[in-house]
């Protein structure tokens, strides 16, 4: 936490509950790898209309800091290699992929100040999401 006017404010990357697990498999030149990461959602900052600001409209106001909360997070990610040995060295081939079940992780919020049809504003807010599922497939060369 951080101590802000005399309270105590969470951060902004706290993990309340986390959990990691991890197995790896090794046969001959082959491995296989999985690994899954769950947390509860980071803290956020809400925010709300002030119509009484002024002529040119309402203004965005901030809400005490870090006091609302994303949905959790959790992914699930996967490696295969294969090991090869050359003239010098080692070649390593693999395939693997982050957040396999390509899970919608809640990361942050845009907000926007936009009008009605009838003139009236309200407040829009747009969660955005981190990481869709991403494949990679490689070679490594150790020598």
């Amino acid at each position: 936490t951080d101590s802000i006017g005399g309270r105590s404010v969470r951060r902004s990357w706290d993990q309340l509950h986390a959990f990691q697990f991890g197995l790896g498999w090794q046969r001959g030149p082959w491995k296989l790898g999985i690994a899954t990461r769950i947390n509860s959602g980071w803290p956020t900052t809400g925010l709300k209309l002030d119509f009484d600001a002024g002529p040119d409209g309402p203004i965005l106001v901030p809400g005490p800091r870090n006091s609302k909360q994303l949905g959790a997070f959790a992914s699930l990610d996967f490696r295969l290699s294969r090991d090869f040995d050359v003239r010098v060295g080692t070649l390593t081939g693999f395939l693997e992929a982050t957040n396999v079940t390509n899970r919608k992780n809640p990361c942050c919020i845009d907000y926007s100040v936009k009008k009605d049809p009838q003139g009236g504003f309200f407040l829009d807010k747009e969660v955005g999401f981190w990481l869709p599922i991403i494949p990679s497939i490689g070679l490594l060369w150790e020598f």
